[in-house]
């Protein structure tokens, strides 16, 4: 079923990419003190915002369905993008998990810290508003807060699938305020972790972004 989602996702991300008119960033020439610069093509745009998990039921036993701080950094090239972010929390567990090395009891804290890497493409819509399909690998890393004895970090691996939509506000040319909202589906592959833990959970991320496209000099 989990297979499916990501097979109609990744589908309707073709068919809003194969569909749409893609508007092309139009190159401006900026004056500053008398000086000429124009637009490049390569951009950057930094997220900063919040995320609410929900997790299949095997997860959500031990960790609950909770909010944490969500950072990321996008890379352009004209339409297409790059990039990775970090999604990083401190949890108390909602019930015991049993090691080998170690107890994570009940109500005790512990550290989870979400990456991802990804690529994509805009899809440029009227009145400043873009959408942005990706699709990327997912790194894992949990960590007891306070531990009572020594024991190895745990990982685990799997990849991301998800869809952002922009609100841009120019500020200057090439430079924008961005209100953003993205929707993810995680493979976790918490079963890494543990045995007991789930594989999947849902995402949502929003907040605000600044995005500036580089300039160079005009001789």
């Amino acid at each position: 079923m989990f297979t499916m989602k990501i097979i109609s996702l990744a589908a309707l991300f073709g068919i809003i990419s194969f569909y749409s008119n893609s508007q092309q960033r139009i190159s401006e020439t900026i004056v500053v003190d008398a000086v000429k610069y124009k637009l490049t093509n390569f951009g950057v745009q930094l997220n900063s915002g919040a995320a609410k998990y929900l997790f299949d039921r095997k997860t959500e036993k031990y960790f609950g369905n909770y909010w944490s701080p969500a950072i990321r950094l996008n890379f352009y090239y004209k339409n297409f993008i790059g990039g990775f972010g970090l999604r990083p929390t401190t949890l108390n567990s909602k019930d015991s998990l049993f090691f080998d090395q170690y107890t994570l009891h009940t109500h005790q804290d512990f550290h989870l810290i979400n990456g991802i890497y990804f690529i994509g493409y805009k899809i440029e819509l009227s009145k400043n508003f873009s959408l942005e399909p990706y699709i990327g690998g997912l790194v894992t890393h949990y960590s007891l807060a306070h531990p009572t004895q020594r024991f190895a970090s745990e990982f685990s691996k799997g990849y991301t699938v998800g869809i952002s939509i922009n609100k841009y506000f120019e500020k200057s040319p090439g430079q924008y305020l961005v209100v953003f909202l993205s929707g993810n589906i995680n493979k976790s592959n918490y079963h890494q972790i543990h045995a007991d833990l789930g594989d999947r959970f849902y995402a949502i991320e929003f907040g605000l972004a600044y995005k500036v496209w580089c300039t160079k000099k005009i001789k």
